[in-house]
């Protein structure tokens, strides 16, 4: 049922079982890896974003380059971005002159 529910293979649902039942052990503990940012970088780079607007992650990808010489792969700049609080959202579709007025008249 296990398995099913999280669609993980049945080994490595033993693996975490056993793991649980021998050690306690509730997470990997692998951590990841570190950022290619230090401490400063980061800040500096959450600063720019909060106060810039980038379109795509290659636009953030190509400011770090030119600012530090760090290189980033697409998926890597989605992870570090997500990991800083940072998340994509769909803009609204409304038109950028809308006129309520306007658009009640075309409807009738």
């Amino acid at each position: 049922m296990i398995v099913q529910a999280l669609h993980l293979h049945q080994s490595t649902i033993d693996q975490y079982i056993s793991e649980f039942l021998n050690q306690g052990k509730l997470k990997p503990e692998n951590g990841g890896s570190e950022s290619k940012l230090n401490a400063e970088q980061t800040a500096l780079l959450i600063c720019q974003l909060s106060n810039s607007f980038f379109h795509h992650a290659y636009e953030i990808i190509a400011f770090v380059t030119r600012t530090w010489g760090i290189t980033f792969s697409v998926p890597g700049m989605n992870k570090w971005l997500h990991r800083n609080g940072f998340r994509y959202k769909m803009p609204s579709g409304t038109p950028h002159k809308f006129s309520e007025e306007k658009q009640q008249q075309f409807i009738e």
